[in-house]
């Protein structure tokens, strides 16, 4: 349930997967010290820990207060960013959130397979484009995406008006009205083609952070929102994320080119997997996997993409296919995941 894992804590777990953070994040090899950043913030996240005469730093991770006063910390400490939610919606953990905004780079720089590439040495184009579906009441990929990359920009869609409004207010508080515009959208079976207009253009790549579960009962379940707040329309949606993923890849048949790449988050490894086949049946040109490492946290990432692949296609698909093998294989070499 915390939104970091940090020096300093006494918050432990039996697996901790930092060490396979996307290697560009900043809190790859270099958690938070939490002890620090309540001393930075002693009327914000300082008065909810209680720090020790060793520096070890106690926090009451089943406290909402706690998880918004340390990512309210963290955007301030490591990204310059002023950042605020209101009660009740989810608060995101932001190095998980930095792995995603890490593979998007990694996508449009032409680097399927993230676990063979040199992360420091990669074409990152300078500036781009992205669509953040479902954008949230935090706003926190357009604002990492463009303070990791100051020339990109972003259209952040979402169907809720409170959560919009807050959204909003990150936007300005940070002045990155230019970088970050963002629209309400009515909740649609067609998430991708009813919040673009003809005027929007076309996109590099989109996001997506789509609601894990099917049902209440099947979110109170899960041990990762147990301690975190959220509004149902965060974590619930009719059939779940497979089919909130389905109706993005439906989506992308219609839009084609007009999105250069396809992403989203997953939180269930057979979602992936089904999700990915989705994406092979519909025709795409591309399909990548990735897996984004947090504290005892793992989520999944897929792509896709109907761009026209390099050279001849059967060469391309075999290229692709050998590159999600390895990564299957990487994935199995990496022990028990949860």
């Amino acid at each position: 349930g915390s939104a970091a894992s940090g020096s300093g804590s006494r918050h432990h777990s039996t697996i901790n997967h930092n060490q396979r953070m996307h290697r560009r994040n900043k809190y790859y090899l270099n958690p938070p010290n939490f002890a620090a950043l309540a001393s930075r913030d002693p009327s914000g996240f300082g008065a909810l820990c209680e720090v020790d005469a060793d520096g070890g730093c106690r926090v009451n991770w089943k406290d909402e207060k706690a998880s918004h006063a340390l990512t309210r910390a963290l955007m301030r400490a490591d990204f310059g960013l002023e950042w605020e939610i209101p009660e009740g919606f989810l608060c995101p953990p932001i190095p998980q959130r930095c792995n995603y905004v890490h593979w998007i780079q990694d996508l449009l720089a032409g680097q399927l397979n993230s676990t063979l590439l040199d992360p420091w040495h990669i074409p990152i184009p300078k500036t781009a484009k992205g669509i953040d579906v479902g954008v949230g009441a935090s706003c926190v990929y357009p604002l990492l995406g463009v303070k990791i990359n100051p020339g990109w920009t972003f259209l952040g869609t979402d169907i809720c008006a409170e959560a919009l409004n807050s959204a909003q207010a990150n936007v300005q508080r940070n002045g990155l009205d230019r970088a970050i515009s963002l629209r309400q959208v009515s909740a649609s079976s067609r998430p991708l083609v009813s919040a673009l207009q003809a005027s929007d253009g076309s996109f590099d790549f989109s996001m997506c952070n789509p609601p894990f579960f099917k049902d209440v009962d099947e979110a109170r379940k899960a041990s990762h929102v147990r301690t975190c707040a959220g509004r149902e329309g965060e974590l619930v949606c009719e059939g779940g994320e497979q089919q909130f993923v389905a109706r993005l890849i439906e989506d992308s048949c219609e839009l084609r080119e007009r999105v250069g790449i396809y992403t989203s988050m997953l939180g269930h490894k057979a979602s992936l997997r089904a999700c990915a086949a989705m994406a092979k049946q519909a025709g795409a040109t591309m399909v990548a996997e990735t897996e984004f490492y947090q504290g005892r946290t793992i989520r999944w990432g897929l792509a896709w993409s109907f761009k026209p692949s390099e050279g001849d296609a059967h060469q391309a698909s075999h290229r692709f296919r050998s590159e999600l093998a390895a990564a299957d294989v990487a994935s199995a070499l990496g022990g028990v995941v949860g």
